[in-house]
């Protein structure tokens, strides 16, 4: 690793544009779902049987929506601990995770009396941007400043195009439903669908407009990751059709004896030189 060959300029400026690259994308993401919350239960729980109700689909929203609030602590304390483990330090990860749980007990006592389900959620969102937190403090200690400055106008740049996205999110889900019924699974997930698709095109606009690097660092991960199936299924339709092509030929072959040298004395030079040779040795018995 960079850490353990004394390259750490670039090892700080690997880990600070891996933090915000996670972070770039996870945000965005979790306010998709907090504002997606109620269709997406909808579709996932909600069917004739009436077992789960429309209020129990505000219930179930209602937790989610605070455990979106700390999705990008928990991605962010991925990279970190693996940032720790490249410097050889298995410990501090491990205490701070310990930390971490300890804090969402603490914080779920205080919170469940005033919020029941959703102080639980929210609780274990604290603990991961604790978490977050505790581990940016040591690592700061450990090797210096690595561009926080840096990291964090990539976070406020980020909550404020998720929070544009999410409007717009928010209006195209309320308009669907205004126009039509979301009685059934297909249209709901047109609903969803339809609300994703619009979401994703304006955060990554606005973010291009803006030339944030961590869009570009994105925009090569999906490339990357999309190339690689793209090139698999490319690859695997060439094997395919090769094989298609031999099953041809030999199928032509079996029903074309003919063309096959092997059953075909004629067209095999070695058989018809044995036969020759056979012959002539018969005329010149047949002469003696």
């Amino acid at each position: 690793s960079l850490a353990a060959t004394d390259r750490m300029k670039e090892f700080k400026e690997t880990l600070v544009m891996g933090l915000r690259t996670v972070i770039f994308i996870t945000i965005p993401a979790s306010v998709g779902i907090a504002v997606l919350s109620t269709p997406a239960i909808r579709l996932l729980y909600e069917y004739s049987s009436g077992n789960f109700t429309a209020e129990n689909t505000a219930q179930t929203a209602y937790a989610l929506i605070f455990y979106c609030i700390g999705t990008f602590a928990y991605a962010a304390v991925h990279t970190l601990s693996r940032s720790f483990y490249a410097l050889k330090d298995t410990k501090t990860p491990v205490w701070c995770a310990v930390l971490s749980i300890v804090g969402n007990i603490v914080f779920s006592l205080l919170l469940v009396g005033v919020m029941k389900q959703g102080g639980l959620a929210l609780a274990y969102s604290i603990a991961g941007i604790l978490n977050m937190g505790v581990l940016l403090l040591l690592l700061h200690r450990k090797i210096g400043a690595f561009g926080g400055r840096a990291l964090v106008k990539s976070i406020l740049q980020t909550i404020l195009i998720s929070a544009v996205m999410g409007v717009v999110v928010y209006a195209v889900a309320w308009l669907f439903e205004q126009f039509l019924p979301v009685n059934t699974k297909i249209i709901q997930i047109i609903q969803i669908l339809l609300s994703i698709g619009v979401g994703v095109v304006v955060y990554a606009f606005i973010s291009l407009k803006l030339q944030m690097p961590e869009a570009e660092q994105a925009m090569n991960i999906f490339k990357r990751k999309f190339g690689r199936i793209l090139h698999r299924h490319h690859k695997k339709g060439d094997e395919n059709k090769q094989t298609e092509n031999q099953d041809i030929q030999e199928i032509k072959a079996e029903d074309n004896p003919e063309d096959n040298p092997e059953d075909n004395p004629e067209d095999n030079p070695d058989t018809a030189d044995k036969q020759t040779a056979a012959e002539d040795k018969q005329e010149k018995n047949h002469t003696k």
